[in-house]
């Protein structure tokens, strides 16, 4: 009663900061984290950074000044009972510690308010709610109970370091007139920005120098300084799979644990903790988000009890399996047909054809005989592990000619048959495209060869190899020359030998190349 009595008084009337939002009704950690993720969404390589710190307090609850929480009351016009009654409510409160069947002394507690008490959250927001009062109207600052951040946006580094370095000095000073006391080494300090060469900030805290990181835990999610979030990911998924292992334990037979108590386990466990913040790491890239995918697939077949595998998608089409291998200079190509092993083709095609035609081959072994079993079959299905060679298919790059031989395969057939392509894993125990491995693997050591000439996009490499290896050996005959000492190997790319080293040495390494210099041409 008491306390939605002073709840409804600090509320109405306004005297908690906005930007607290501890135990406090239509406020959440979410406030926080989209107002630091929108400041740092615009920086720019030349022109915005964000320079954050994240205070860490030690024993809060425990060194709260309990005459400055009365102080604070009468500020604040509180008078008559409500008062006195707090002012009674931490008194003459005593404590012992218990180790196994021993208990210490009893102790006095002089100063601090007490734990698990509904009244204290409230008294503890009233007497850190002063610190917000010490930071300046440049700066952002983000107060969760005893969780306090503060961040500025600017262009530059040395103005942002002064401004968040005084306000710094404004809240530690307020906060030992009260009490609190931060502690350093958990204090963090991070450089949000988008610069490849950049220096780090110089701030201080008591005098001691506050560690800057490329990263910082802020209210559960895991703030990188290019703001990526690779290291939530990471942290997420990591958490996450520790959880899964207590859902298998309640998830086995002989708990007789029930799919509906399984699944609100899950969805309180585990995916809550997937939901939390995912509006602000949901900007990461698709393959960073990628690895929480196996988190919920797990959980979900944990709690329903069902098998890796699910039912198939093509149940009652003709599968045939195509890949393509390639062992030094050699290359091949086959087509697997499963139900009818004598139907399987492979050839071997011309030396130096690369690995892409192959599997392009493969699937065009597959159309050829495929076409010959439609007065049998409607549907069939094409399985290849070349990612590459069917996206290039489904983009109609007829650039290629292998693709453009295929379209022409396929326009061939009847319109009543259909043929979906499917991407499968290589090398994950699927039996059809072990044996079509094998079959292509085979054809490598045939004698004869495909009569198909080689692509002109196969030949370049070749043609760099040789250009390559007359340049070398015309650089090796030059004995004398100064950039052989410095790059014997030709090969490598000079200007990328240097980069990141400075234009100094860039500088040096492209007039080595040109084979001008201070040392031979300072006449000039």
């Amino acid at each position: 009663m008491v306390n939605d009595r002073l709840v409804h008084v600090l509320e109405s009337r306004n005297l908690l900061s906005k930007v607290q939002c501890g135990f406090r009704k239509d406020h959440s950690t979410l406030d926080h984290l989209v107002r630091l993720k929108t400041l740092s969404k615009r920086l720019s390589p030349e022109k915005n950074q964000v320079l954050a710190i994240f205070f860490d307090l030690e024993k809060a609850y425990d060194t709260t000044w309990r005459c400055g929480i009365l102080k604070d009351l009468f500020d604040l016009d509180f008078r008559g009972r409500l008062p006195i009654f707090i002012s009674n409510f931490p008194k003459d409160r005593h404590f012992k510690v218990k180790a196994e069947n021993t208990f210490s002394s009893s102790y006095h507690q002089e100063n601090g308010v007490p734990q698990a008490s509904i009244l204290s959250p409230k008294l503890f927001n009233l007497k850190i709610n002063n610190i917000i009062n010490s930071v300046s109207k440049h700066v952002n600052a983000s107060l969760f109970v005893d969780d306090f951040a503060i961040y500025a946006e600017g262009k530059h580094l040395q103005h942002l370091e002064r401004t968040i370095q005084l306000c710094i000095n404004n809240v530690q000073k307020l906060d030992s007139e009260n009490g609190f006391r931060f502690s350093v080494s958990k204090t963090t300090c991070v450089h949000f920005h988008r610069q490849r060469m950049y220096a780090e900030p110089a701030l201080h805290l008591d005098g001691q120098p506050i560690p800057v990181k490329g990263e910082a835990k802020f209210f559960g999610v895991v703030f990188d300084s290019k703001l990526n979030f690779n290291s939530h990911v990471k942290y997420l998924k990591k958490k996450c799979l520790k959880t899964l292992n207590l859902l298998r334990v309640v998830g086995q037979t002989d708990w007789d644990a029930d799919r509906a108590t399984l699944l609100k386990l899950y969805r309180t466990l585990i995916r809550s903790k997937l939901d939390y913040g995912s509006v602000l790491y949901g900007s990461a890239e698709k393959h960073v988000l990628r690895a929480l995918d196996p988190i919920h697939h797990q959980g979900l077949r944990i709690a329903l009890g069902a098998f890796r595998t699910n039912k198939e998608k093509f149940p009652n089409h003709y599968a045939v399996f195509t890949d393509g291998s390639k062992l030094e200079k050699k290359v091949a190509a086959a087509a697997y047909f499963p139900e009818h092993p004598d139907r399987s083709k492979a050839t071997r095609l011309r030396d130096g054809a690369s690995v892409f035609r192959a599997e392009l081959q493969g699937i065009a072994l597959a159309l050829t005989e495929i076409k010959k079993l439609t007065k049998y079959h409607k549907n069939f299905v094409i399985y290849s592990d070349s990612l590459s060679a069917l996206q290039a298919i489904k983009s109609k790059n007829f650039k290629i000619i292998d693709i453009r031989r295929l379209y022409n395969l396929i326009r061939k057939f009847p319109p009543y048959v259909h043929i979906p392509f499917v991407w499968i894993p290589a090398h994950v125990g699927i039996q059809g495209n072990e044996n079509v491995d094998k079959l292509a693997k085979e054809a490598l050591n045939r004698a004869s060869c495909s009569g198909k000439l080689i692509c002109w996009s196969d030949l370049k490499p070749k043609i760099n190899a040789y250009i390559h290896s007359v340049w070398q050996k015309n650089g090796d005959a030059e004995g004398a020359n100064k950039l052989h000492e410095v790059l014997p190997n030709l090969g490598e790319d000079l200007h990328r030998r240097g980069e990141g080293a400075g234009r100094k040495r860039e500088t040096a390494m492209s007039r080595l190349q040109v084979g001008h210099t201070w040392l031979n041409q300072s006449y000039l």
